[in-house]
Parts: C-alpha cells; sequence; structure tokens
C-alpha cells in the first residue's frame, strides 16, 4: 500500500469519525459526503497530478477543523479550500459535478421554449413553450449527466 493510499484511509476514516459526532446537518453543511469522493478522486490522480498530492495531504488539517460549533471564518476557510479543490478537478480533470448537465440545460431549455413560442404560431400561449422547453432541457441534462456517471467524469 503506497504512501497516497494510507492518507487517504486516514482521511476516510477521520470523516466517518466526523460523521458520528456532528448532525446531519452539519454533515451536508460540510459536504462531507462530496469530500469522502473528492478524496478518492484526489487519490486516483495523484501518481500523475503533484496539485492533487498537495490537495490531499493538505486536508487533514481542514478535516480537523470540522466541529459541531466552528466559527464562520473557520467555515469560510474550509469552504474556499475545498472549492479550490473541486475547481483543480473539474479544470485540470474534466470532472463534473452531480446534476451538472442538468442545471445547465434546464434554464436554457425553458428560454427556448418561451422564445419559441414567443416567435411561432404558439403567440399568447408562453406556458405551453415553457413546459416543452423544460421537459426538453431535463430529457437533455439527464442524459448527459447518465452518460458522464457511465464514463466515470462525475466528482
Amino acid at each position: 500500500m503506497g504512501d497516497i493510499e494510507i492518507i487517504k484511509q486516514r482521511l476516510l476514516s477521520k470523516i466517518t469519525d466526523k460523521k458520528m459526532y456532528i448532525s446531519d446537518k452539519q454533515s451536508n453543511n460540510y459536504k462531507l459526503d462530496l469530500l469522502e469522493r473528492i478524496i478518492n478522486r484526489l487519490a486516483s490522480f495523484s501518481e500523475e497530478c503533484q496539485e492533487c498530492t498537495g490537495f490531499i495531504n493538505n486536508l487533514d488539517s481542514y478535516i480537523d477543523s470540522i466541529v459541531a460549533n466552528a466559527d464562520k471564518q473557520t467555515n469560510k476557510v474550509y469552504h474556499t479550500y475545498i472549492n479550490s479543490i473541486i475547481s483543480h478537478l473539474q479544470l485540470k480533470h474534466k470532472l463534473v459535478s452531480d446534476n451538472y448537465y442538468l442545471t445547465i440545460f434546464l434554464p436554457l431549455g425553458m428560454v427556448f421554449g418561451t422564445a419559441f413560442s414567443s416567435i411561432g404560431s404558439f403567440k399568447g400561449m408562453s406556458g405551453t413553450g415553457i413546459g416543452i422547453g423544460l421537459c426538453l432541457g431535463v430529457a437533455i441534462g439527464t442524459g448527459m449527466d447518465a452518460n458522464a456517471k457511465k464514463k466515470g467524469s462525475i466528482i
């Protein structure tokens, strides 16, 4: 077992311990489920990416900062660090967050549906265009999210 694998197991163990001592609301606030997935991704990319190795090595102190009643500054520093890791994974390794495409295509479908209904023969029936656009946006976004999940490119 390599050094990164040992670090990964230690971090995942710490997160499991934290989940036992903080509430579900705080667990969601700290995004501990996402943090577990991030740690697994960082470990898988650490051989080829020095930034991922640096992130996983520094996560120890950030996980230690997770407490039931942390101050706002500590929470802000924690979330900033996690967001920088997510940005790195998205930009460098072309990963996407869960439901990424759905959040993009749903409003786009609504916009195009509204435009279609105002330009086309559905004048005065903008609700119909929005509904059709919404359905198309959900269908396209869900399909692309499923494809990304199948390819393994979800964080």
